[in-house]
Order: C-alpha cells, then structure tokens, then sequence
C-alpha cells in the first residue's frame, strides 16, 4: 500500500527534470545536462533531484526523465557512501511516512535483517509509475544509460551527438562483497521491485495520462502542490494577524 504524496510546481525555467529514488548515478547525468540545458539543481538545492512523486512542471515542454538502477545496488551505493540515513529522512519526509528511519551509523547488514524497505525505494517507483500526469517520462537504467545515450539526449531536446562527450562507463560498486545473509535480506525487500522494473528494459517512455484524466491529473497535482504551500503560509503568518486581532479584542473589552 502506498502514501498519497505532496505535489510542487517546477519553475518554468527548467526545460529538462531529472529525478531518482538514489544511488543510481544521478548526479552524473545532470551535471552532464545542466552543462547543456536548464535543468534541476544537481546539488538538489530545489529538492526536486529525489521528488517522490511527478510533480507539475510549469513549463508545459518540460522533459522528465526517471533514472533508476537495480534497487539492491542502489541501496548498496547509498550505504557505501554514508548517505542513507539522509536519503532515508529525505524521502520519508516527502511521503509523509512515520515508520522508524535509518539511523546513522546502521550498517547495510543491520538494514538488510529488519527486511523493510526504508529507503523508500518501492514507492518512490510507483509513484513515478502509476500516477496520472500530464506529460511522458523517459524511464532510463543506469546500467545500460551508455547503450541508450543518443535516445535519452534526444528525449531531453539535445543534439544526439553529444553522446560522444558524456563520460566513460564507471565500474560500480555492487553487492558481490556482500555476506550472503545481507543478501538474502536485500532481495527479500527488493525482489519484488526487481521484477516490476525489469519490463521497462534499459529505455522506456511511459506516455502521459491521455483523455479527460490527463486534465484531472493537471488540476490534481496543481492543488497538491498549492495546498501544503498554503497550509504553510497561513501557519506562518498568523501570529501576525494574531497580534491586532488580539489587541482589539482587549481594546473593546475594557471598562469604559
């Protein structure tokens, strides 16, 4: 079962979104794109690089590309680098999840024997999958991105030919050094994941929500995006208009 995420707008500047569950290479391919296009901060400074859920983009040309890899290497980089406690609360948060996060310090060992995925890797993906929305994703595997480069430039409105500056193929770190305990509980988590990503091969554009429902999705991510921002404005300026109000209040219920 899966949370209902929040929604945000992506500022019209940007004609290319890129956006990952983690640990699949991102910022790799939009450092490459930012070079050549306006594209979301790869620093994740506009906290759209992991968004859990398609968000709507107010540039209606946007090009949204999902990148993702084999969910136990993702987990597997994201614990090698010491980032999965960040991307843990990262990700929980934006879901609005309550479930326990993973501590800093834990050990993919420690992760890989409570068998729950808490880095929020099964829901970011069927978020990204099955809600409706207003435009196509490109959904690329890391693994196979040097196979399918041409394509994905094309895909985000560039020259196929720049394929030949993108970076050499890195050799990743995978799970071959894992004791097979922790892999046992891995693919216990994430097996299931596995093979609901496998039908998509290295390249697949999954079209926008057609008919009367791609309108209805418009609408439905535009209010998710406005309410949570709304509900923050009024929470913060009350206090402001608290302040009068409460001074009239006194004012008129003196003794005259």
């Amino acid at each position: 079962m899966t949370t209902k995420t929040i929604s945000r707008f992506v500022p019209a500047r940007i004609k290319v979104l890129t956006v990952s569950p983690g640990g699949s290479g991102t910022t790799m391919l939009m450092d490459f794109l930012a070079e050549r296009t306006a594209s979301n901060d790869p620093g994740d400074r506009d906290g759209l690089k992991h968004f859990p859920g398609p968000p709507l983009p107010l540039n209606p040309r946007c090009r949204v590309i999902y990148l993702y890899g084999d969910p136990v290497d993702m987990c597997v980089s994201l614990f090698r680098r010491g980032y999965a406690s960040h991307q843990s609360a990262k990700i929980n948060r934006t879901l609005g999840r309550s479930i326990p996060l993973i501590a800093p310090g834990e050990t993919i060992d420690e992760y890989a024997a409570k068998g729950t995925d808490y880095l929020g890797f099964n829901e970011h993906f069927d978020h990204w999958r099955n809600d409706a929305r207003p435009y196509d994703v490109a959904f690329v595997r890391y693994d196979t991105l040097w196979d399918h480069l041409p394509k994905v430039l094309d895909f985000a409105g560039l020259d196929p030919r720049l394929a030949a500056e993108f970076p050499t193929r890195l050799q990743r770190h995978r799970a071959d050094h894992l004791s097979p305990e922790t892999m046992r509980g891995l693919l216990k988590i994430y097996e299931p994941l596995r093979a609901l990503m496998a039908p998509l091969g290295g390249f697949h554009v999954s079209p926008a929500t057609a008919g009367m429902a791609r309108g209805l999705a418009t609408l439905r991510l535009a209010s998710r995006a406005v309410l949570p921002s709304l509900s923050w404005a009024i929470s913060y300026h009350l206090p402001t208009f608290h302040r009068p109000l409460r001074w009239v209040w006194r004012a008129a219920s003196r003794p005259k």
